[in-house]
């Protein structure tokens, strides 16, 4: 969800991150993409909100711009070709 956040200028909504998750994991199905939907808003969207990472407007999650989440970046940016694909 971090990625496609920083890949799409910080910010998307609910369901065009449960759409990349549910392209990621090459499942689809409407039992799956409802299984990553609500986990999204009910478990892992307000845990990163909790700790500062993100914050929700509405239906969208936005990117915080915190020294925590700066150096959260730095950290996956030196493990770049494990995680981005380009």
């Amino acid at each position: 969800m971090i990625i496609f956040l920083l890949e799409n200028d910080g910010n998307a909504t609910v369901r065009e991150i449960t759409n990349y998750i549910v392209e990621k994991n090459k499942k689809d199905g409407h039992k799956f993409r409802k299984s990553v939907y609500v986990s999204l808003k009910q478990t892992h969207i307000p845990m990163l909100e909790r700790e500062g990472f993100l914050r929700m407007e509405r239906d969208r999650v936005i990117i915080e711009n915190s020294k925590l989440f700066s150096d959260f970046v730095s950290l996956l940016q030196a493990f770049k070709p494990l995680f981005f694909e380009k």
